[in-house]
């Protein structure tokens, strides 16, 4: 026999469901404690109101809710809200005992029909139980772990963008391990959009890429089953979501940084704010921008409006750092950048600036210090490495640095500026043809990142430095030619100048050696070897003259 449904039950139900589509939680959680309280209660019933007390942070009540229910051990939703609610509340141990055995099949087996496509369109509820884990590993410290599970959950519900979003932005992958996991994933055609959105953020140092967020053409998207009129809708619904979406103009403003296009990178993360000024998932590159261009009166601005405004952000505080950083403060610059990495301990940004300011101060110690915390954390980042390299290249370990720079290119082999340093090291060994050989790699990969009406720095470091090495290799000519373009790329700077006189010094080219010495004196007046190169060039003149018996 069937039972007929308590009408005072089914009024409660509603009661309950109008209250939480309101945002009226203790009243939800009011009327769903007297369902439970009746005899036709079901286990839903209980699941619901466990639900209400987790949003409303009463993770321990719900806890206990949840736990009631005759299905808590066997329905997977109930472990679930249970593992939330005990991570929640730090709870960590028994949280990955409610989740279950790792290995067990119900973690480890797929809801994939035969053409490798996910059933039903809802999220995987196992791909949540696996991205708790990955937090509750996370919390610990066991990076290595978290990543594994973050990576489960990606795997087992590509729609589980939480877990994906971990393993970018925290750096967890390396680029070769983040090509693996995207060539697993499988993504109906409904969801090509999200498809491109994970490429663009796994290859954002990938300069083959110009337009990182383009669609493939529409007749790729027809599956076959639902024809070209579906594959059309899909493809509308994907470029639309593509052009007007703050997280994929995020993804833009990404790949803009990484390809060091600071310029436009600050350009798109303007126009993101502007539209949606609480879209923080920009604020890192908008930041790190800013203090690129050296732009301290934006960054004034920005930090004082984010303090009022998010006092607990560490985007916040880090604000307030590269203010102080870019000002020459740093004291307080290294404050607020810690201050930023307590309120977020995985926040990569406030790491990497925490050991600048020590680096910046020569205190080398303390930076490496900053930069192996930041290494260990961000085991796919390879600035922290490069950055301990450069370290030990300026204090002399040329064979630690080695050792770091070469693991640098392991995890990253797209940055000029990793080129540009093992540059530098294998100068400093003397190996002037391999230092001449990374240098013009740099240049080649600043070329294709550089924008049309932007130049990076660190290109024109490239190719400043690689007419050092020209002239110590003789080619006296090609480093006056680097020097020529370092020039056109930076001018005004007195280094550059000193260099290239000092090439026509050895030239034998005295007149021009004079001349640029007087420009580079010019810019800066109290630079002494410059003034002594000028003045032994000055007598190197007076001597050839009279050997060759010309008039002064």
């Amino acid at each position: 026999r069937f039972r007929m449904a308590d009408p005072g039950i089914e009024a409660l139900r509603r009661h309950v469901q109008s209250a939480e589509e309101m945002n009226m939680l203790p009243t939800a959680s009011f009327f769903g404690e007297k369902i439970v309280c009746l005899p036709g209660a079901q286990d839903s019933d209980l699941y619901n109101l466990a639900q209400i007390y987790y949003k409303q942070r009463q993770y321990k009540r719900a806890l206990q809710t949840v736990q009631k229910a005759r299905c808590a051990n066997a329905d997977k939703r109930f472990r679930l809200l249970a593992g939330q609610c005990l991570a929640e509340s730090k709870d960590y141990e028994q949280c990955l005992l409610v989740l279950g055995d790792e290995d067990s099949d119900d973690m480890l087996g797929t809801d994939f029909n035969s053409s490798g496509h996910q059933v039903g369109d809802a999220i995987d509820t196992t791909a949540g139980m696996w991205l708790v884990r990955a937090s509750v590993y996370d919390h610990l410290q066991n990076r290595v772990k978290a990543a594994a599970c973050y990576q489960h959950a990606v795997r087992r519900d590509v729609k589980c963008y939480q877990a994906f979003d971990k393993l970018v932005e925290s750096h967890m992958l390396s680029g070769a391990d983040e090509a693996a996991l995207l060539s697993e994933l499988h993504f109906t055609a409904d969801l090509e959009w999200l498809k491109v959105m994970y490429h663009a953020r796994c290859n954002r140092y990938d300069l083959s890429i110009s337009s990182p967020l383009a669609l493939p053409d529409q007749d790729a998207m027809h599956d076959g089953a639902g024809g070209a009129s579906q594959g059309n809708a899909a493809h509308q619904r994907g470029t639309l979501v593509l052009a007007n979406s703050v997280d994929a103009k995020t993804a833009v403003a990404e790949a803009l940084y990484y390809h060091n296009d600071f310029m436009r990178c600050h350009a798109q993360t303007e126009a993101i704010l502007a539209a949606d000024e609480f879209a923080h998932s920009c604020l890192p590159y908008h930041l790190s921008s800013l203090v690129e261009l050296k732009m301290p009166r934006q960054l004034f601005i920005d930090a004082h409006r984010l303090v009022d405004s998010f006092p607990e952000s560490a985007e916040a505080w880090y604000a307030v750092a590269c203010y102080y950083y870019l000002t020459q403060k740093m004291e307080k610059a290294r404050f607020n950048f810690l201050k930023a990495t307590t309120l977020s301990p995985y926040f990569a940004p406030a790491w990497v600036g925490y050991g600048h300011t020590f680096a910046a101060q020569d205190e080398s110690d303390q930076a490496l210090a900053a930069y192996r915390t930041a290494s260990r954390f961000f085991s796919g980042c390879h600035v922290p490495p490069l950055c301990i390299g450069m370290e030990y290249a300026k204090t002399g370990n040329l064979q630690v640095s080695d050792q770091f720079l070469a693991h640098t290119l392991t995890i990253c082999a797209m940055d000029p500026l990793v080129y540009n340093e093992i540059g530098v090291l294998r100068y400093l060994q003397g190996n002037y043809e391999e230092a001449a050989q990374a240098f013009e790699k740099g240049m080649e990969l600043s070329q294709a990142q550089r924008a049309e009406h932007h130049v990076w720095h660190s290109a024109e470091a490239s190719v400043f430095n690689l007419g050092h090495c020209y002239r110590k290799m003789l080619r006296f000519h090609e480093a006056v030619e680097m020097y020529t373009r370092a020039l056109r790329q930076a001018p005004n700077k007195a280094s550059t100048y000193t260099a290239l006189a000092f090439t026509h010094h050895l030239m034998g080219n005295f007149d021009n050696a004079i001349n640029f010495y007087h420009k580079a004196l010019g810019i800066f007046p109290d630079d002494t070897l410059t003034t002594e190169m000028l003045e032994r060039a000055l007598k190197d003149a007076a001597e050839n003259s009279l050997a060759s018996g010309l008039p002064m």
